[in-house]
Parts: structure tokens; sequence; C-alpha cells
């Protein structure tokens, strides 16, 4: 599994029930992972951040804390950053 690389944010129509399928970047710091040491962890996230960052609808307000899943088909994972405003969610996954 390569997880450094360039990442890519996307907006997504606004999604509330995200919670029940991914964990909270901090649960998931505190958790194992499997192939993905701490310093990888922070690396992905800053590379998750300066994604969303530089997509054109970000505003930086964030409704929670970002939320980390798993894609078992491309065996990365993945963030999501969910505003305030509007509630636009943004997914952001490494580049194909």
């Amino acid at each position: 599994m390569s997880e450094i690389g360039k990442w890519e944010a996307r907006s997504i129509e606004p999604k509330d029930n995200f919670e029940d399928s991914t964990l909270s970047v901090f649960e998931w710091m505190k958790r194992e992972t499997e192939g993905v040491d701490e310093r990888l962890k922070w690396s992905m996230f800053v590379q998750a951040i300066a994604a969303y960052s530089r997509h054109e609808l970000c505003d930086g307000e964030l409704v929670c804390a970002p939320h980390v899943g798993y894609d078992i088909e491309s065996d990365n994972h993945y963030f999501i950053f969910k505003q305030k405003n509007n509630g636009a969610t943004f997914v952001v996954r490494q580049a194909a």
C-alpha cells in the first residue's frame, strides 16, 4: 500500500451519516493500523489537509473533526472533511 503521492479533494453532495463507517482522525491516529505507522499517518493527514485547502470551495470551517475511511478496493485510506456553511462535504484521497 503506497500512501505517499499526490492527493486530490473532490466536493460531493452534503453527507451526514459518514460517522457510522469511518473514524475521526483522532481515533484513527490512536489505533494501530497494519502497514501504516504513526509517521505515515501524519504525513497522509497533512497531505489530505493540503489538498482540501486547495479546493476552490474550501472555506476552512469544519462541523467536526475530519474522518478517515478505508477503501478495500484500492487498499487506501481516504479523508472526509465537512464544512459548517451548507454542509459541503469533501472526500480527499490519493490520486490514481
